[in-house]
């Protein structure tokens, strides 16, 4: 498959698509992240079409689901079914957590960055079902990233949960593996 990823991205164009960036620097997209304008149109425009004709709709909000899950799993080399949409990253990790027959000893690594939203509903299951949280360091360097969570790595690891770009420090950990 190919990258469908464009080779530039127009800055001009994204920031434009933010208005409220003219008038403050927004850093917090994960709360209260802002939808791009040209998103906010037509997210209103299905919407409403939605709401005002229940079932009796066109449905265009289902096609759109559909063809934006079929373009980012082309995207990421996977099936369209692997893709779940979430209302934000916070209602996604606890699906994933809540989801998982956690037992007694079962492992989770994460970083020592890790954004509350995982961290507390983490704690919860160590205490409330006996998981284990493991720690590694943030480290932007694919090789000292993947060995830390290779020596972490047992039997018993269950799920490694990270954030690509750490809330703390804005570190852009790597995605690749080997």
């Amino acid at each position: 498959m190919t990258n469908n990823l464009p080779n530039s991205l127009d800055l001009e164009k994204i920031r434009a698509a933010y208005p409220v960036l003219q008038r403050v620097t927004y850093l917090n997209v994960g709360t209260y992240g802002i939808m791009p304008e040209p998103a906010l149109s037509a997210f209103i425009q299905i919407l409403s079409e939605f709401e005002q004709n229940g079932v009796a709709s066109n449905h265009e909000a289902h096609r759109k689901t559909e063809e934006t899950r079929r373009r980012i799993a082309e995207m990421i080399h996977c099936d369209s079914t692997e893709i779940a949409f979430t209302r934000n990253a916070t209602d996604g990790i606890n699906l994933v957590l809540a989801g998982i027959d956690w037992q007694a000893g079962d492992e989770v690594i994460t970083t020592v960055q890790e954004h509350e939203a995982m961290i507390h509903p983490l704690m919860y299951l160590q205490k409330t079902r006996g998981i284990v949280v493991k720690f590694v360091d943030v480290s932007p360097e694919p090789e000292a990233m993947l060995n830390q969570l290779e020596q972490q790595v047992t039997a018993r690891t269950r799920l490694v949960g990270m954030s690509l770009v750490t809330c703390e420090t804005g570190t852009r950990l790597p995605a690749n593996g080997r």
